[in-house]
């Protein structure tokens, strides 16, 4: 091959691939500014579904928020409802009660007292095992009574040995005790009971007073 036509050829395959590399440049920045154009576009797009997920679930807060307090509100309605249902059978039930508890102290005060063993006639087998069954008979019935009353939320108050309260106590008498404080009660004379709580009947008792405080009056 002639020198002339081997540097023409050269010089025609340099200039095509100056070309080519020119074209490969220039679709590459096309392809870049498309490439940043879509990003852009997918970061507005996301920056938009971000603010709408953002308000709902705000708005998702809000409702939750007013269930909540909804809720609550009708948990206390509920609450109130059953204190004044319970405070109606309450009330309802306490003349009941508190004739139960009369009988009841009536049969404790009968169980005290010792059966007479001895007749006009003397005493006998028979007579022995009758008195028995009686008392048997009497303390089924009075653990029976304390069953039922104990269902209905009664309880007896426990007081000896504790500052006297006019609350749930009523004092009968006073004792001089310089073992135990001013106004610590000493004994019950008749028992006091609570209703769920709440006062049924006061418990009769006997009140210490000191001797260098006999001139102090107790609150009855």
């Amino acid at each position: 091959m002639r020198d002339d036509s081997r540097e023409e050829l050269l010089q025609q395959f340099s200039e095509f691939l100056d070309n080519n590399q020119k074209a490969n440049i220039e679709c590459a920045k096309d392809d870049t500014f498309s490439l940043y154009t879509e990003l852009a576009g997918l970061k507005n797009e996301v920056q938009r579904e971000s603010r709408q997920l953002h308000k709902v679930i705000e708005e998702f807060h809000a409702v939750f928020a007013t269930l909540e307090n909804s809720n609550k509100l009708l948990t206390r309605q509920l609450e109130d409802a059953r204190k004044r249902e319970s405070e109606i059978a309450d009330n309802a039930a306490k003349p009941l009660l508190i004739s139960v508890l009369d009988f009841q102290d009536r049969f404790v005060e009968a169980m005290r007292h010792k059966p007479v063993k001895k007749t006009l006639f003397g005493s006998n087998k028979h007579q022995k095992q009758w008195i028995e069954a009686q008392q048997d008979g009497m303390s089924m019935l009075l653990s029976r009574l304390e069953a039922i009353s104990a269902q209905h939320g009664v309880k007896t108050l426990d007081c000896v040995g504790k500052p006297f309260d006019v609350k749930y106590m009523l004092a009968v008498d006073v004792e001089h005790d310089d073992n135990y404080e001013e106004g610590i009660v000493l004994a019950q004379v008749r028992p006091g009971f609570l209703l769920h709580g709440q006062s049924l009947r006061l418990a009769e008792v006997i009140v210490n007073r000191r001797e260098q405080d006999s001139g102090v009056t107790c609150e009855q």
